[in-house]
């Protein structure tokens, strides 16, 4: 037993066991760290480094500091226009999405008939490719032939030019997000966490 125990502590087959399972680990997440590097972390410095330069893509870059973000906060007449646009986008579909998703998740969490059905279906949009949603939802959102001014015609209501009209082209972009991503894909994940939280480890830490 001593001699099994001082294995245990000073390098015997535990430690190598251990070792084992630490390569297994870099082993399996290599794939991701790979990607992450040559497809997020590279681009993302270079991004930075290349914004600090004068760069037509064929020359040499030319460092020049701060000055393109200067030209950008002072000069640029687009810059604060489109600033806001993305905080009025992100300041309505961050709280709606996960509104949304947590009232579909609350939901779908009960058991009822067909509760797998109805979670398959929610996400399926996450899986849409972008592109793909994005000319749905032109189809959807025509002025003229599109399904949802057509409904809204019913009840005599002029649907507006939703892609058209620069005061609607945001909300229009908002439904899309919420339909391809916030809420579908945010409600199965909810809805995971509150089956994880009706484990009875969970109830007796007092988490539920």
């Amino acid at each position: 037993m001593d001699t099994i125990a001082k294995r245990g502590r000073f390098g015997g087959f535990p430690s190598k066991l251990r070792r084992r399972e630490t390569l297994l680990f870099y082993a399996f997440i290599s794939p991701w760290i790979i990607g992450f590097t040559i497809f997020t972390a590279i681009p993302m410095i270079s991004s930075a480094y290349l914004s600090l330069t004068d760069w037509d893509s064929f020359q040499t870059p030319n460092f020049i500091g701060l000055d393109n973000y200067a030209k950008i906060f002072i000069e640029d007449p687009l810059f604060w226009p489109a600033l806001g646009h993305t905080l009025y986008f992100a300041a309505i579909s961050v709280p709606l999405s996960l509104l949304i998703a947590l009232f579909l998740a609350n939901l779908l969490a009960k058991p009822f008939r067909g509760a797998k059905f109805f979670r398959t279906v929610i996400y399926i949009p996450a899986l849409v490719p972008l592109v793909a949603a994005a000319m749905i939802f032109r189809w959807l959102l025509a002025p003229q032939s599109g399904p949802i001014n057509g409904f809204l015609a019913l009840f005599g209501i002029e649907g507006p030019a939703w892609l058209l009209d620069s005061d609607w082209v945001i909300p229009a972009i908002i439904l899309l997000a919420l339909w391809q991503v916030g809420a579908g894909l945010g409600a199965v994940r909810h809805c995971h966490g509150l089956h994880r939280s009706r484990h009875p480890l969970f109830q007796r830490l007092g988490f539920l």
